[in-house]
């Protein structure tokens, strides 16, 4: 048992000190001989420093589970978009882009799962596939009644209702 218990410590103690970044111990272990005698007492010691240590670095994973987490959110915010065909038909778009629809004449509405109201929307004319590039003008704007939605303008160059292809970035705080 003795033996089992020694080289656990010893294991525990190669990984820690090995470890970039983790925390130390008070003290750097001191070679012992192999003729030299490891008290219970002293092993003790060496234990309980151990579990210490194991503790701190549990807290410190912890926290940076929690920072991990909190930027995953961020970049969830972040990477929020659409491409819609004329006919109001999201073609593809992030994972919460949920829908789109063609209201009227160059008039859309696209909808996601989460709040976006207070989010900063840039959209431009553009084609859906491998094709030419589309021109027009477009306008964008939150929509009415609907946090989860954004409302879409599309015109021709001369500026008349017409229903063009788009893409739609929506950039959360």
């Amino acid at each position: 048992m003795k033996r089992i218990t020694v080289t656990v410590a010893t294991g525990l103690l190669i990984a820690i000190f090995a470890c970039p970044g983790a925390p130390r111990a008070q003290s750097e272990p001191q070679a012992v001989s192999p003729n030299a005698k490891i008290t219970l007492k002293g092993l003790a010691a060496q234990v309980a420093t151990l579990q210490t240590t194991v503790s701190s670095l549990q807290t410190m994973v912890s926290s940076q589970q929690t920072a991990l987490s909190s930027l995953q959110t961020t970049v969830q915010g972040l990477a929020n978009f659409a491409v819609v065909a004329s006919n109001g038909t999201l073609v593809r778009g992030s994972s919460s882009a949920v829908g789109a629809s063609l209201l009227g004449i160059g008039v859309y509405a696209v909808d996601f799962d989460r709040d976006v109201s207070q989010c900063a929307y840039v959209a431009t004319i553009g084609d859906t596939d491998s094709g030419g590039a589309a021109s027009g003008e477009i306008s964008v704007a939150t929509r009415n009644g609907d946090s989860h939605g954004v409302f879409v303008e599309t015109g021709d160059s001369s500026g008349s209702d017409s229903s063009r292809p788009f893409h739609l970035s929506v950039s959360c705080p």
